[in-house]
């Protein structure tokens, strides 16, 4: 059976591309540089996506970089938000895998 809707607010429309950027370096001198380099690619291909109308709000959580901290949540649009806002107060009400608790990864509903 099919849902109307998932939690990750994406349309089953068309087809949707996740592109995963993995870099690997050995001096910690060149970080700021592999950063610069690998957010200059991510908004390459952004504005390429946007120019061919086939950009998707849509962020895959466990391949976004810090600078694309915001708009991870924000492309699951605000009523998925909400709602996972909702089932997470629910079944975690003390916050113990949230940000308050366990969790300190990198994303975390807030």
């Amino acid at each position: 059976m099919l849902c109307d809707s998932n939690a990750l607010g994406i349309e089953r429309d068309e087809p949707l591309f996740i592109i995963l950027i993995s870099t690997v370096w050995s001096h910690r001198r060149d970080d700021a540089a592999v950063e610069k380099m690998t957010s200059n690619i991510i908004h390459r291909v952004e504005a390429a996506a946007k120019d061919l109308g086939v950009a998707n709000r849509y962020l895959y959580i466990n391949y976004a970089s810090s600078p694309q901290a915001d708009a991870v949540f924000a492309g699951y649009g605000e009523k998925n938000v909400q709602r996972l806002k909702e089932v997470q107060r629910a079944v975690d009400p003390r916050g113990i895998f949230a940000s308050k608790g366990l969790w300190r990864g990198f994303f975390k509903l807030q």
